[in-house]
């Protein structure tokens, strides 16, 4: 599913029941110590932005940093704002030290899927 270009997606395996064919393309998503992948959550590192829709133990198709892709936003954004996972995996902005998981790039609202470029950035520890 890429956006204007090819996108290098790897893959690792969904986990539990949080995965589910319905609602998880384009969203965020943070990897397992087994490396199993699962929604982003709230104030997660994420790895990338998922692009199938994997029921549990199926392969994640996961765009990963560098890549322009569709993302879904959980909130209002504009374009070049930072953006990190809400606690479903959807896109916010993202303020002061949070992971940021993406850059916007256009405009949207609550429920849109725009086009964002993934970047990883990991918010310093204390």
């Amino acid at each position: 599913m890429a956006v204007g270009g090819t996108i290098n997606e790897y893959t690792v395996e969904a986990s539990g029941n949080a995965m589910s064919a319905a609602v998880d393309q384009f969203q965020f998503v943070r990897a397992t110590t087994s490396n199993r992948c699962l929604p982003g959550g709230a104030g997660s590192v994420t790895i990338g932005v998922q692009q199938n829709r994997p029921k549990n133990g199926e392969g994640c198709a996961i765009a990963p940093p560098g890549s322009v892709t569709k993302l879904r936003l959980g909130g209002t954004v504009s374009a070049n704002d930072p953006l990190k996972s809400d606690g479903s995996g959807d896109a916010v902005r993202s303020l002061g030290d949070a992971p940021t998981g993406a850059v916007a790039l256009e405009d949207g609202v609550d429920g849109d899927v725009i086009r964002a470029l993934v970047v990883i950035s990991v918010a310093a520890s204390a």
